[in-house]
């Protein structure tokens, strides 16, 4: 039995790298990870040492290839360096194939499967995996992309007005543009999954079923949030609660705008159920149609949690929302039940 061991370790500083592959020592050790208690026998593993801090990792266990951002600390290590380095290390061949700067203020990179997507401020470019190259370049910030029918999504930038709200398809080959579509951003991403082969659902100001082959599908608008809200701000979330921009979400923009007022999606055969600042829904999972609707007073509804048991919709309304990355009282904090087959309110008590 093998098992990888990865281990972050700090073993030089980030003035050793050189662009020379052959100057980046990865170090690599055998180690005894535990007991086989059937056999008594060790279970070995290897430990791969890099020489500086490992911020992040991909690893697609396809082709062996491990993916590491190295981002170093300050020298009083209370602040992550805004430097850095992605290296592309073969597991199969053990050696590095090749290594890239980065400055992280600026720049971010994505992995999904083999496709490597680097953005750079309003840029994105697709990277050979097997050399770090830059094959092509948009102006588009790339958000997703899946391997399999080889096409990313991510929203045009203008050069006199920013980014828009277009949001585009594009073929990962050439990186034309296959298929545009109107999604509001302002707001940001709260969430993004397949509820099919081919069908991605996104929540941004409401749901959205988009079949990634050709942009087609349906809209469902609601209000997540509120402009220019001005109100106390309860609490600093440490560690950015939402998660810095990966690639998966897109972050909300614009000053003193509230977002994240929304729940978790519930999907099941049929039906799709979702609640946001405005009202909590049942929708037809196939054609969008809203089936019914429970309408919130205003300054009520936040962010949520919905589950279902047996013939009731359960929601926990905690009574707050973000700007920015920063928590702040919003809405109210309830419990509530409501029917499955009617959304008629059972129940709704308010917490102090």
């Amino acid at each position: 039995m093998k098992t990888l061991c990865l281990t972050i370790l700090i073993l030089f500083s980030i003035q050793s790298f050189s662009q020379k592959n052959n100057d980046v020592k990865v170090l690599i050790n055998e180690k005894v990870l535990g007991k086989n208690l059937l056999t008594s026998s060790e279970i070995n593993g290897l430990e791969y040492v890099f020489p500086n801090r490992i911020h992040k990792t991909y690893l697609d266990t396809t082709s062996g290839f491990l993916t590491v951002q190295l981002r170093g600390l300050s020298k009083n290590d209370k602040w992550l360096k805004n430097k850095g380095y992605i290296l592309l290390y073969d597991l199969n061949e053990k050696k590095l194939k090749w290594n890239k700067k980065v400055n992280f203020q600026t720049s971010y990179l994505q992995q999904f499967n083999n496709t490597m997507i680097f953005t750079v401020a309003n840029k994105s470019y697709l990277l050979d995996i097997n050399t770090g190259n830059e094959l092509w370049e948009v102006k588009n910030n790339i958000v997703f992309a899946d391997p399999d029918y080889n096409i990313g999504i991510g929203y045009r930038f203008n050069g006199s007005t920013g980014y828009s709200n277009k949001l585009q398809g594009l073929d990962m080959k050439n990186g034309k543009i296959i298929w545009e579509k109107e999604l509001n951003s302002e707001y940001g991403w709260n969430d993004l999954f397949y509820t099919n082969d081919s069908t991605l659902m996104i929540v941004a100001a409401g749901l959205h079923s988009i079949n990634i082959k050709n942009g087609k599908g349906w809209d469902y608008e609601t209000i997540t949030g509120k402009k220019d809200y001005t109100e106390t701000i309860a609490t600093n979330v440490a560690g950015a609660a939402l998660g810095i921009l990966t690639g998966t979400f897109v972050t909300a923009t614009g000053h003193n705008l509230v977002h994240d007022a929304v729940s978790n999606v519930i999907i099941d055969s049929l039906y799709i159920y979702f609640s946001s600042a405005e009202q909590l829904a049942k929708i037809n999972k196939n054609s969008g149609e809203v089936i019914w609707k429970y309408s919130f007073p205003k300054k009520f509804a936040s962010k949520s949690t919905i589950f279902v048991e047996d013939s009731l919709i359960y929601m926990i309304n905690n009574g707050y929302a973000f700007m920015g990355y920063r928590e702040l009282n919003f809405g109210k904090p309830f419990i509530a039940a409501f029917d499955k087959e009617t959304g008629k309110q059972k129940y709704l008590s308010t917490i102090n």
